[in-house]
């Protein structure tokens, strides 16, 4: 999908359960470079973002995978 859609080398995400870490994993599994967009410091945003309602930690693991995957070489 990111091919049709013309995507380039950067993914831009607000780090957010949900749609932002969706899309930032397709953008990571596509070889792109990802950067988080905080809204807020990242232990408040976390709180109230990421990990508020996730009991199995589905989306905190997202989190820390598109935080520490190094970004790739522009090319």
């Amino acid at each position: 999908m990111l091919d049709e859609v013309g995507a380039g080398d950067l993914g831009l995400c607000g780090g957010a359960s949900g749609r932002d870490l969706l899309s930032a994993e397709a953008c990571l599994d596509h070889g792109m470079r990802v950067e988080l967009l905080l809204a807020r410091a990242e232990n408040e945003f976390l709180a109230e973002s990421v990990t508020f309602a996730d009991p199995d930690r589905r989306w905190e693991q997202s989190y820390t995978r598109v935080k520490e995957t190094p970004p790739p070489p522009f090319s």
